[in-house]
């Protein structure tokens, strides 16, 4: 697993049922200095575009009807001038809030923004079967929770795909295979094979029999259909396996139920994997997490308690799938 481990006692995530206190002592100080910041980059960011939408305006008039170049100009000058502004605070709110949320939640894990975890770690985990072409993401934490070693970060991987028009022109457009969170932590079992579970959007949309159907056909996945017990699991999840029996002694009736509720409690698509005696999760999101807001108040409870609420399901997945046990030979 990659990257190593830092130094840190072994200690459980802190509850959520905590924020109330923690949003009053601790974070709505720190995010109080960055909401005067955000309102001084939105204030100038309008002064720089209303100068150069006046500039352009007025070059328009004098030479000759060309404003609508220079209205292009004054608006791609204000957004770069407004991305300039942002990027250093945004750094500086989560090298700032990150770590205030993370010791609340677990102490001693490590935090990265500029760093995600590694392509082949993810490319590992089997989740992703199509060529990946493009790869980036950022916001890595790792360390220890309890006696589980973890490492999460946002990815996002794209494969590129070219096409001809009905005209002959040819195209490239760029299809995301995965966007979101990537969790991946030590499990608490050994195991030789690999293990895959994703959403079983075949069962859902054309029901039982289709949907087995296409599943047993289903040559993209690695392995076998594996058949298990729960039906209201069946009917959520898909399991590929290279080996039955195996993948029947990781997806315990404990475990099945723990996944059906930590699908539940997210309301997104969640996909898992076992390889390497380690657990792959993958949390679909359309947007970035970890991000402070440009519009609204940094300071309001609501958005400060979905900012925790996002971080406090990464670590709690350590909690939600019971990794801390150690079952047998894993100590």
């Amino acid at each position: 697993m990659q990257p190593p481990q830092p130094p840190s006692a072994p200690q459980a995530p802190r509850p959520a049922a905590e924020f109330g206190v923690f949003y009053n002592e601790t974070l709505r100080p720190a995010l109080a200095a960055f909401e005067d910041e955000r309102r001084a980059i939105l204030s100038r960011t309008g002064k720089l575009g209303a100068g150069l939408f006046a500039a352009a305006l007025v070059a328009g008039l004098v030479g000759g009807g060309w404003w609508w170049l220079g209205m292009a100009i004054a608006a791609l000058g204000a957004g770069i001038g407004f991305a300039a502004f942002r990027g250093d605070w945004a750094i500086r709110f989560k090298t700032t809030v990150m770590p205030l949320v993370l010791d609340r939640l677990a102490p001693g894990l490590a935090y990265d923004p500029a760093s995600c975890i590694g392509q082949d770690s993810f490319e590992r985990s089997r989740l992703c079967t199509r060529r990946i072409d493009r790869y980036r993401g950022e916001d890595l934490v790792h360390g220890r929770v309890g006696a589980t070693e973890i490492v999460f970060s946002e990815i996002h991987a794209e494969h590129r795909e070219q096409y001809t028009d009905s005209k002959g022109r040819r195209h490239t457009r760029w299809i995301t295979l995965f966007k979101g969170l990537f969790f991946i932590g030590d499990f608490n079992k050994h195991f030789a094979g690999a293990t895959v579970v994703v959403p079983d959007v075949a069962e859902r949309v054309l029901g039982a029999w289709l949907g087995g159907l296409l599943q047993k056909a289903n040559f993209a996945q690695p392995g076998e259909l594996v058949k298990l017990e729960d039906p209201e699991f069946e009917k959520a999840f898909a399991v590929y396996g290279d080996d039955q029996v195996e993948a029947r002694y990781i997806l315990t009736p404990a475990l099945m139920r723990r996944l059906l509720d930590f699908r539940a409690r997210t309301g997104r698509d969640v996909s898992l994997s076992f390889v390497d005696s380690c657990v792959f999760v993958g949390v679909a999101y359309t947007r970035d997490l970890f991000e402070p807001r440009m519009v609204g108040s940094l300071t309001d409870p609501a958005w400060a308690r979905g900012y925790f609420d996002d971080l406090a399901m990464a670590v709690g997945i350590v909690e939600d799938l019971n990794l801390n046990t150690r079952i047998w030979t894993k100590e």
